[in-house]
């Protein structure tokens, strides 16, 4: 970590827009609520502000294309340093936007160390500065070399608490980053060995623009305070490096190569004055991580898959969801099994040898039954955006037995098509109870509410952010609650009726169920329901809704789980709204009968519910009736006969006409509907009168028409 001083660039024009003042006074309406109404709501927040324009590229030009926090070029996340949920008012604030790698982003989440009270409503950065006591190091305040220590083997040590947080929130010391950081070194030592004067390019490490420039700085400061034996004052060196770079300068080569040495061996020549205080945790527990966010999961041999590799997209920037897949395909293509090879690679081998038997998962040739012996060995490989080591499973016939990941990789959750609660039905705590409906399709869900009547009396943040999350779920509005009455047990007051959850129907339960289990699973290891991260597993995610909770299941369950990755199947059109182009994937068998990804698919977006049927997502050649199909071609054909002059195809023709005149519906809404219909009638009535009568009932019909419409406009 090095500082950065912000003042060497300009807010963005986009932070000083109408847009955004308009979002503010939206945030500012939020803060006059009251405690119990914030609690429930999310403050308002246009994720497109930020990352649809001039923002993100100005934020890597200040840091330099780096990762504020670890310094790593990959820095493809926008941070809110004090997050939206305790500061949403500095939500559109220049200086509260850093850009963050995936790692460091998934790690810090929502987190903000503090050893007391946050600032008051409304307060500047810099008066939240002067009033809080925060344990994280910002590193456009604060001079990082003050907190943390850059030691010789790549890894930092806390000078002070606040060094010591920022250690702990981020897992500086994580593997990769010790190894990346130790190349630098071996880089710098190297050169070193060529001498100084003969290694110009000895500054470029701890340029700005050099990645891990600030632990190359100190580590150079390092190798002189060992060199000269004693430490200088850090201080006047300064930010850019030039002081270190003359002071270096002045000590003889073969006292650096010396120093040099003394370092490798790993014995620095001064340990860090530091006690931790009791607000803080030991030096070397660091927070857990969030779990992983997949990015290709890989099949082989498993089931009726025989080799499948599919890419999910990564965090989407301007809608500040995660990135998500819907399968769709005939049966027999595959969808369930992927879920299930999924679910399973991301469980601990005893977790998923518990769930299924090893034989069932090998790959089946065709009807007949192989021999072992001839069967091939399963694996599965599951890759992540942010994290080195993938999970993986291995099947191997002769064995029969599972192999794979001792530990889980990741908060993984599954549903088979059936979802439904059921009263007494216990809260399995395993990991593979998460899944188990994938497996079991009889396995029913916990009663969502007698969890809820639990946390609403015991835990109140816990129930606060699961209603938080269950208004975007069921559209509540901004006037409507989730409530526990003493009476009616947990019901959602709709414009101030109480209506309890046990009560509605079976699609809105069915889907009600499904997210409270979803919420309860994530909460049971991570603090924050805005935070959290996990992979949501769900076979035929239409099961039991009504068309218009179809259309927006999808977009509902990632507003209210924004980083949690949804993996989802069906055969209905309308479950596709929410989705992105890359998002939607079809799977059909070759004309080798193998399970493959279908290529070239159109752009998604914008697509209606009939287009999405006849494109390549579904393959239909027409949505029509079949009967009525045939009648069109029928038709067609009689009007081609009947120009020949044929008598009896005109009598077809005209029988055809009037056959589908009565039954053809026009127009894709009601409204359109509706007027079809009263042109169709006002046609058939004019059609028998005289010609001039035809002309001034049509000018009177349009004037009425005309009439209509003008009427809400004159009330207005």
């Amino acid at each position: 970590m090095r500082y950065v001083d912000r003042s060497r660039t300009s807010v963005p024009k986009a932070l000083l827009s109408d847009r955004v003042r308009a979002a503010i006074e939206d945030v500012q309406r939020f803060m006059r609520r009251s405690e119990d109404e914030k609690a429930q709501r999310r403050s308002p927040y246009d994720e497109s502000i930020i990352h649809r324009s001039e923002v993100p590229q100005a934020l890597s030009e200040l840091f330099f294309h780096k990762c504020a926090y670890c310094e790593s070029r990959s820095a493809n996340t926008i941070d809110h340093f004090r997050p939206k949920s305790l500061y949403p008012w500095l939500a559109y604030d220049w200086e509260n936007l850093y850009p963050t790698c995936f790692e460091c982003d998934r790690r810090k989440g929502g987190a903000f160390p503090m050893a007391a009270a946050p600032a008051p409503p409304f307060s500047t950065i810099g008066e939240a500065r002067a009033f809080e006591h925060v344990l994280f190091v910002d590193p456009c305040f604060d001079d990082p070399r003050a907190h943390l220590r850059f030691c010789s083997d790549g890894r930092y040590q806390p000078l002070t608490d606040k060094g010591q947080g920022t250690i702990g929130y981020l897992d500086l010391n994580r593997k990769n980053l010790v190894w990346r950081r130790n190349e630098v070194i071996e880089r710098i030592i190297t050169r070193l060995e060529f001498g100084l004067q003969n290694s110009p390019a000895l500054e470029t490490f701890i340029e700005p623009e050099a990645e891990f420039s600030g632990a190359a700085t100190q580590y150079l400061s390092l190798l002189l305070e060992t060199a000269i034996g004693r430490r200088p004052a850090w201080r006047r060196y300064g930010p850019s490096g030039q002081r270190l770079m003359q002071e270096l300068y002045r000590v003889e080569e073969n006292a650096l190569r010396s120093a040099a040495a003394q370092l490798r061996e790993g014995s620095d020549a001064f340990e860090p004055d530091y006690n931790p205080s009791r607000v803080m945790r030991p030096a070397h527990e660091v927070r857990p991580p969030a779990p992983a966010a997949i990015s290709v999961v890989e099949i082989n041999n498993f089931k009726s898959i025989g080799n499948l590799t599919l890419h999910v997209p990564p965090l989407r920037k301007d809608k500040g969801t995660a990135g998500a897949l819907m399968l769709l395909g005939e049966n027999a293509a595959g969808k369930s099994s992927v879920l299930e090879a999924i679910a399973l690679t991301m469980l601990s081998e005893r977790e998923s040898s518990g769930l299924v038997e090893a034989e069932d998962l090998l790959r089946r040739k065709g009807a007949q039954r192989l021999e072992l012996v001839d069967t091939e060995p399963v694996s599965v490989k599951i890759s992540f955006h942010d994290r080195p080591e993938p999970a993986v499973l291995n099947v191997d016939p002769l064995k029969r037995r599972i192999e794979s990941t001792p530990q889980p990789r990741s908060v993984v959750i599954g549903y088979g098509p059936r979802r439904y609660s059921k009263d007494g039905a216990p809260w399995l705590k395993s990991k593979s109870a998460r899944v188990r409906s994938l497996f079991h399709p009889a396995v029913a869900l916990p009663d969502p509410a007698a969890w809820l009547r639990e946390i609403a009396v015991s835990e109140s943040n816990k129930f606060n952010a699961v209603a938080r999350g269950l208004r975007e779920i069921l559209a509540l509005r901004e006037s409507d609650d989730l409530v526990l009455d003493e009476l009616m047990g947990v019901c959602v007051r709709v414009q101030g009726r109480l209506e309890p959850v046990g009560r509605l129907s079976e699609g809105y339960r069915s889907l009600f169920a499904m997210a409270v289990d979803i919420m309860r699973e994530l909460l049971q290891d991570q603090p924050e329901l805005e935070n959290a991260r996990g992979v949501v597993l769900i076979d035929e995610v239409e099961t039991h809704l009504h068309p218009r909770w179809k259309m927006r299941v999808m977009s509902a369950l990632r507003r209210a789980m924004p980083n949690v990755t949804f993996i989802a199947t069906t055969h209905d059109p309308l479950c596709l709204r929410g989705m992105e182009n890359g998002e939607v994937i079809v799977l059909f068998k070759d004309v080798d009968r193998q399970i493959a990804v279908m290529e070239d698919l159109p752009d998604i977006t914008g697509m209606r519910a009939e287009q999405i049927l006849t494109s390549d997502y579904f393959g239909l050649n027409s949505t029509a009736d079949p009967e009525i199909e045939a009648n069109l071609t029928d038709y067609v054909e009689a009007l081609t006969r009947a120009n020949s002059g044929d008598q009896r195809a005109q009598e077809d023709a005209s029988r055809l006409g009037q056959a589908l005149r009565s039954t053809l519906v026009l127009g894709d809404t009601a409204a359109d509907q509706i007027i079809q219909e009263a042109l169709g009638r006002f046609l058939s009535e004019r059609r028998d009168l005289p010609p001039i009568e035809r002309s001034s009932s049509r000018k009177e019909v349009v004037e009425r028409m005309l009439g209509a419409f003008r009427k809400p406009l004159d009330g207005a």
